[in-house]
Order: structure tokens, then C-alpha cells, then sequence
């Protein structure tokens, strides 16, 4: 289930960021992938980019009885007080001994990044 985001200030911009989520179905449906595209684009101007890859689990390498995916973010945004440029890319724990770790799933992630983008 999706958390519908409010903007915190409308920024005075065109809003146009071209905005592309990538993930396997299992994790996030075409119906939150296109939410979360619309919302990217009323973030910024048409030159700003936002770039969220989600990818298939995978085991840990250190510990067997962990699987994890690998999360990627880029994102360029003019702000009124700067530009915000971020490029990363992490393995987050999902399952644990067969055991769903909840506050890591992938729409809590993809979540957590529009809300940061939209304060």
C-alpha cells in the first residue's frame, strides 16, 4: 500500500523531472511505479533527473540465511538553495531466516526517498 506524499512547499518551478522507477513486480506493482513517476515529475524543472532501481534478491554474501536487494538512487534536483546530487547504490537485508524484515521493503525505501525529496 502506498502513502500518498504531500509536497511540504510547492516549489515555484515547471515541473517536469524525468522520473524512472525500476523493480521487479514482486516488490512494486505498475500502479505504484506510475504513482511515484507522476510524483516525481511535480518535484522539479525538466532538466532534474530521479532514479530508483530496485533489483531481484539475492543471498548475502556473508550470511546465507540473509537475502538481499541491491537498491540504486540517482538523482539531480535544483532547490532554492542549491543543487542535490545523489548517486548510490546499497544491499538492503529483506529476508531474514525466511522472516520478512518489514521496515526494509522496497516500497518503504522508494517511500522514504520521495519523502525526503518533497520536505
Amino acid at each position: 500500500m502506498i502513502n500518498k506524499i504531500s509536497m511540504a512547499t510547492p516549489l515555484k518551478m515547471n515541473f517536469k523531472a524525468q522520473t524512472k522507477i525500476t523493480a521487479p513486480e514482486e516488490f512494486l506493482s505498475k500502479e505504484e511505479k506510475e504513482y511515484f513517476e507522476e510524483l516525481g515529475s511535480k518535484i522539479g524543472t525538466d532538466k532534474d533527473i530521479i532514479e530508483i532501481t530496485i533489483s531481484d534478491l539475492h543471498d548475502s554474501k556473508f550470511n546465507p540465511d540473509v537475502k538481499l536487494y541491491t537498491a540504486e538512487k540517482k538523482y539531480i534536483i535544483q532547490k532554492e538553495n542549491g543543487v542535490s546530487k545523489i548517486d548510490t547504490k546499497m544491499d538492503i537485508p529483506y529476508i531474514k531466516d525466511g522472516e520478512v524484515i518489514e521496515k526494509n521493503s522496497p516500497l518503504k525505501y522508494i517511500n522514504k526517498i520521495f519523502e525526503r525529496l518533497t520536505d
